[in-house]
């Protein structure tokens, strides 16, 4: 099954890879004002299920997306990904947001390194691990950045891109 957050709250699923699409009735896409910035897919011991990061906290679903339930309550998270140890890193604004996911139950995470101390103006986008572990994170106004330690500390990672200041996207 694939399922798309779209524009104005709106959930739509597929079942056939995309071929037909219909509309998934959700609790957390019945306000045109949630946002959601990013869905991703978790997997491990005992659930299987999907993380939406909206304006207002990331949500989790165990059903494809039909309910969901508040599971980190912090403000407009935006990119998440989850490590082999089943830890959560999102970016949200200036700083990465890190949660144990092997947890049942709401988590409260903590702020991994903030990245303002390079930036004032700079806001944390897009976040991705490469096949080492290592932990990278594209920046509006601030460039690219890389950390080995979970975030604690951050190292700027513009070599050849100097002139490089948004960042929206890594894969």
């Amino acid at each position: 099954k694939i399922l798309a957050a779209t524009e104005g709250g709106l959930a739509i699923i597929s079942s056939d890879d995309g071929k037909t699409w219909k509309p998934q009735t959700s609790n957390l896409f019945q306000s045109p004002d949630q946002y959601t910035n990013h869905i991703i897919k978790f997997n491990y011991s005992k659930e299987t299920g999907l993380l939406a990061s909206t304006w207002a906290g990331i949500y989790k679903s165990l059903d494809t997306g039909k309910t969901w339930e508040l599971y980190i309550h912090i403000q407009s998270p935006f990119d998440m990904v989850v490590d082999v140890n089943k830890t959560l890193y999102t970016s949200v604004r200036s700083q990465v947001y890190q949660a144990d996911l092997k947890q049942q139950t709401p988590v409260a995470g903590t702020i991994r390194g903030n990245l303002s101390i390079y930036d004032s103006l700079m806001s944390a986008q897009s976040i991705k691990f490469d096949a080492n572990g290592k932990l990278f994170l594209g920046s509006l106004a601030g460039g690219m950045y890389s950390t080995t330690d979970g975030g604690i500390n951050w190292n700027s990672y513009n070599k050849g891109a100097e002139g490089v200041k948004d960042v929206y996207y890594m894969a």
